[in-house]
């Protein structure tokens, strides 16, 4: 007897159309390339893609905790403190249009002699901190994208799994709860650990390492606001007097 695999039969999606920079843009890039003093600092702005400029630097704050200028001075002066949140912000500009040409995702899609010539006005209207911000932004991305990757290498099936539903909706209904408080508060949230157990200190450091890392991975991949990340803590009580304290006990 023979055995025929089966293919399923996927029906064709329709491409949906990239998005390209308008005309004046693209007007705008060769300015920028043939003189930068020709440009208006709104028009520079725009070039970096940091548009729409009205209300740039607060939505810069409410996505990296951060003005543009201190996000910028952060990146310059102190990249090895940067998250791989306000690196993407550095790196890719604040357009907040999503499917327009102002989307720095919708260059993806554009031909090369397109993406070059953006990059290249870009790197004419750049000063020096902000060249510097941007390279340096540009390794703390690499090094966050090779770090995301190691961190969900180590994860099992399961965990993966669970992770998953959990960046569903509805999912684990307190994530989005918290997702949602941290719009409107800067409470901190995460563990609160209590030793009951001095018996060995080795054993004590290397759980709290374990814990502390394995956190921080999950952090990574779950679906969570760069200000609900920014809020984890882990508390660790220790103190003597609650060694061999029950259950009960501590909840008194």
């Amino acid at each position: 007897m023979s055995v025929v695999a089966m293919t399923p039969i996927i029906p064709d999606q329709p491409e949906t159309p990239v998005v390209l920079p308008s005309r004046d843009v693209v007007s705008l890039w060769e300015r920028a390339i043939a003189d930068t003093t020709s440009l208006s600092e709104e028009e520079r702005l725009r070039v970096l893609g940091r548009w729409p400029v009205q209300g740039l630097d607060a939505h810069c704050h409410e996505r990296s905790g951060a003005g543009l200028d201190a996000l910028i001075t952060k990146a310059a002066e102190h990249c090895e403190e940067l998250t791989g949140d306000e690196a993407r912000l550095i790196t890719r500009g604040l357009g907040s249009q999503p499917g327009t040409a102002e989307d720095p995702m919708e260059s993806l899609g554009w031909p090369a002699v397109l993406r070059q010539k953006r990059r290249d006005a870009r790197e004419e209207v750049e000063t020096a901190r902000e060249r510097q911000a941007r390279l340096n932004a540009e390794r703390s991305s690499r090094t966050s994208r090779d770090n995301t990757a190691n961190a969900r290498s180590r994860l099992s099936e399961d965990d993966r799994r669970n992770i998953s539903f959990s960046n569903r909706k509805p999912g684990m209904p307190w994530v989005h709860q918290l997702d949602g408080e941290a719009e409107t508060t800067d409470t901190p949230w995460g563990l609160v650990l209590y030793r009951t157990d001095f018996a060995s200190e080795a054993e004590w450091s290397h759980f709290k390492d374990q814990l502390i890392g394995c956190t921080k991975t999950a952090l990574t991949q779950v679906r969570c606001s760069y200000r609900r990340r920014q809020l984890w803590r882990i508390r660790f009580v220790e103190e003597r007097s609650l060694e061999a304290a029950s259950l009960e006990q501590l909840c008194t």
